[in-house]
């Protein structure tokens, strides 16, 4: 598991990579190392699972772009945010991605979800 955080101010920024990444936008290989050997896991797009967990802003927002489905072998979403399917549905279905557990009502999705 990758974690990455924006500041508060780039939430629109976090929301557009996101949603980018689960179109198969951005993928990334990032170096791991061993006391044994170094090899590389793959982070951002193309990966079997991305999670968002934050504050919805895409009711302050629209999006720039609607995200196109890049890669249809890539995997599911998991959002985490106050009444995330009624904002986010629409451009989750453009990326292609499998919406695994995402929020119906209020809740304040912090670390520990």
């Amino acid at each position: 598991m990758i974690a990455g955080a924006y500041q508060g101010r780039q939430i629109q920024q976090a929301i557009v990579y996101f949603l980018a990444a689960d179109a198969g936008e951005n993928p990334e290989k990032l170096p791991t190392q061993t006391s044994k050997q170094s090899s590389t896991i793959r982070a951002g797009g193309k990966t079997d699972a991305l999670a968002y967990i934050g504050h919805e802003d895409l009711m302050g927002f629209s999006l720039p772009a609607q995200p196109k489905n890049q890669d249809p072998n890539h995997g599911a979403a998991i959002i985490l945010a106050g009444v995330s399917n009624s904002y986010v549905a629409m451009p989750l279905c453009a990326t292609g991605a499998y919406p695994l557990p995402w929020t119906t009502g209020l809740m304040a999705p912090e670390a520990y979800t």
